[in-house]
């Protein structure tokens, strides 16, 4: 009885969100005590010290590598701290968004070419661009205000319009989000979310749940066994070779996984937690994968089955990703935290045990800000590096001033 009825509660249709303020944050969220490392690094961005873009041409999302959007986000949250608002600051953020002849994104997006790094930038870029907008810019209080209607609109129109396509491909985001249980998927699942909701899109928001209550293991919600990135097709089991379940993706894997190494030693690795699609990317110690005759991959990006687990540049990106869904999911309302045996703060674990080779002060510089977000949520105790200039990552940043003061949302 009691295994009927969990089945039964697994398959009840997801619920309607419960949009509440913002994206992210909201103005009234904001830390009201400014200074210290936190405060002063956000500044520095907001400053354009470290990064000096070019506020005089339109965003660039077409680059991997910009920080563009990083720029803007801590342009939205220091001119929306201050008291007053600093009407300067936001109206410079605003205009680096809708660029100098005030086509805004539409119009960087119609014209652009996509390129070789058309998923990861416009995956990564997106995303802290809304909150900037939505959660910030827009709802200052000063009178006037900062933007137009009409300028609302346009954002309004991009904001609609992206999530059903990426320049230069023949995709959608939502196609990458949901073909890719890794870095790039998770990144474009927060872009495609922060839309979502900055739009109020109530259906598009509860399929984008169930694919993200999928990922984080409840295979009746979305099923990722059929999902594919580059030679790993759906039916390529070299490519599943950290799967224990060979017939069936977990993204993040189940409470209690494991799998046998070395083969036929009776020896059982625990891999609860682990997010394997990216795991599988890290090459081994001292060189990379032998290439699979199967599949023709070779190289960094093949499959391998060793133990122990080594560097996890990749695996941490995902989580970035990861992690701003699943916290937004938690603001609409949903027991995101609590999903499928707390798959978030499982696959944290993962990549903040030593012992499995992963060590958060070590990883790349831009993944520091997601221990501030999962220290301030689940109230765990994952090493922060300091509070000295955490950069920001892919998808988002300045958690570490965001979580001050326990007004975070």
């Amino acid at each position: 009885m009691e295994t009927l009825l969990l089945l039964v509660a697994l398959c009840q249709p997801t619920p309607n969100p419960i949009f509440g303020p913002g994206i992210v944050t909201s103005p009234e969220e904001l830390p009201t005590t400014l200074g210290g490392d936190a405060w002063n690094n956000l500044v520095e961005w907001a400053d354009n010290d470290q990064t000096e873009p070019d506020t005089n041409k339109q965003l660039d999302f077409a680059n991997k590598d910009e920080n563009d959007d990083m720029v803007i986000l801590a342009m939205a949250i220091t001119g929306i701290a201050k008291i007053p608002d600093d009407r300067t600051l936001l109206r410079t953020a605003a205009d680096m968004i809708l660029g100098p002849d005030g086509v805004g994104p539409v119009g960087v997006f119609d014209i652009a070419d996509g390129g070789p790094d058309w998923p990861e930038s416009y995956a990564r870029n997106v995303a802290p661009v809304m909150v900037a907008w939505y959660d910030l810019i827009t709802q200052s209080n000063l009178s006037p205000p900062v933007v137009t209607l009409a300028e609302r609109q346009h954002v309004d129109q991009w904001a609609d319009w992206f999530p059903t396509k990426v320049p230069g491909t023949n995709k959608s985001m939502v196609e990458i989000h949901e073909d890719r249980p890794q870095n790039i998927g998770a990144n474009a699942g927060f872009t495609v979310l922060s839309c979502y909701v900055a739009r109020r899109r109530t259906n598009d928001v509860i399929h984008h749940i169930d694919v993200l209550w999928g990922f984080l293991g409840n295979a009746n919600k979305h099923n990722w066994a059929d999902s594919k990135y580059g030679k790993c097709g759906p039916n390529d089991l070299v490519c599943k070779q950290w799967w224990p379940d060979q017939t069936a993706r977990r993204p993040v894997l189940m409470l209690g996984a494991t799998k046998e190494y070395p083969p036929g030693s009776g020896m059982f690795r625990i891999l609860s937690g682990c997010l394997c699609d990216d795991q599988r990317r890290e090459p081994p110690p001292g060189g990379n994968c032998p290439p699979d005759s199967s599949s023709g991959c070779q190289g960094f990006d093949c499959a391998c089955w060793v133990w122990q687990p080594h560097l996890t540049n990749y695996v941490w990106e995902c989580e970035q990703g990861l992690s701003m869904q699943v916290i937004v999911a938690h603001r609409l309302g949903y027991n995101s935290f609590g999903w499928e045996n707390s798959a978030w703060l499982r696959s944290l674990d993962w990549i903040n045990d030593p012992s499995l080779g992963n060590n958060p002060v070590t990883s790349g510089d831009d993944d520091r800000w997601v221990p501030f977000a999962a220290n301030y949520y689940l109230f765990t105790n994952y090493p922060t590096a300091g509070t000295m200039n955490v950069k920001p990552g892919k998808c988002f940043g300045f958690t570490d001033f965001l979580s001050l003061g326990g007004t975070w949302q």
